[in-house]
């Protein structure tokens, strides 16, 4: 017997770019780019909405591929993984970190959001506009006994540039 429904979504999700220590010279020549690096969030990480007969799990992956596992059940809603735009100086390097957890939450429960990747891995570059564009995805862990209800969360992606 299938339980009622639970809207699964990030509504949103936080990015933070920070500067390597010691990063540029303190009298730039003319020229120089100072990097005005931006974190721009395109879209969140979005579960959908589904069944749950039995514990299990959802996970979307960077590339929008997703995957369920023991009794939930993909009943609709949008799935999508969440993308940045990251922009500053072109060809500059950065390192990303995902969190290790996030949570979901709704009135009166929550579900842990775990195992967070993106199609960079661990590094990228920023194209020659200075733009580089990046999707994560994770995995949203569900009990058999979740609530049913709307929840959602947010998450921090930190780009370091060196």
């Amino acid at each position: 017997m299938y339980r009622p429904a639970i809207t699964l979504l990030f509504t949103s999700a936080v990015a933070l770019v920070t500067m390597a220590p010691g990063v540029g010279p303190p009298n730039p020549p003319a020229g120089y780019c100072r990097n005005n690096a931006v974190v721009n969030t395109n879209t969140g990480l979005e579960f959908g909405t589904s069944l749950v007969t039995t514990a299990g799990s959802i996970t979307i992956a960077p590339n929008g591929n997703y995957q369920t596992t023991g009794g939930v059940i993909q009943a609709g809603g949008i799935i999508s993984p969440a993308s940045f735009d990251i922009t500053g100086c072109a060809d500059n390097t950065f390192v990303i970190v995902l969190p290790d957890s996030a949570t979901l939450s709704s009135a009166t429960s929550s579900m842990m959001v775990d195992n967070f990747s993106s199609d960079l891995e661990a590094s990228g570059v920023l194209d020659a506009s200075g733009l580089a564009t990046m999707s994560v995805g994770a995995r949203l862990n569900i009990s058999a006994a979740q609530a049913p209800g709307a929840y959602s969360g947010s998450f921090v992606v930190e780009a370091i540039f060196q």
